[in-house]
């Protein structure tokens, strides 16, 4: 029996930090409020990461950019992967250039707000 279930959750963010977290808290649940309290549609998002405790945020943003050196199986999670890793500047890239790159290519690309613009 496990008195924590449903009230926690835990994941690695790295091979030796396990990060608990109660239920429903999230990069993911951070993204939508942010671009909510800020006012940007959520389609005008792109998110930044690397493992595991990244997912959640990476599904909620509009293009998750996964970096070069990520964790493996993590690119499944990528709209984009960027092609310097996170040790030489990958996030570092201009978001607004990618988002625009990316969401051309789309079959569906949406509505696009060019004056909003949130990158986490």
């Amino acid at each position: 029996m496990n008195p924590l279930k449903g009230t926690v959750r835990g994941f690695f963010s790295t091979e030796n930090s396990l990060e608990i977290v109660p239920d429903g808290v999230s990069k993911g649940v951070a993204v939508k409020w942010l671009c909510e309290y800020l006012d940007i549609p959520l389609e005008n998002s792109v998110a930044a990461g690397d493992a595991p405790n990244d997912v959640e945020m990476l599904q909620a943003a509009c293009v998750g950019a996964v970096m070069k050196n990520a964790y493996e199986g993590m690119d499944r999670y990528a709209t984009y992967v960027t092609e310097r890793d996170n040790n030489h500047d990958g996030s570092g890239g201009n978001y607004r250039e990618v988002y625009f790159k990316i969401k051309r290519r789309s079959k569906t690309p949406g509505v696009l707000n060019t004056g909003s613009f949130c990158s986490v």
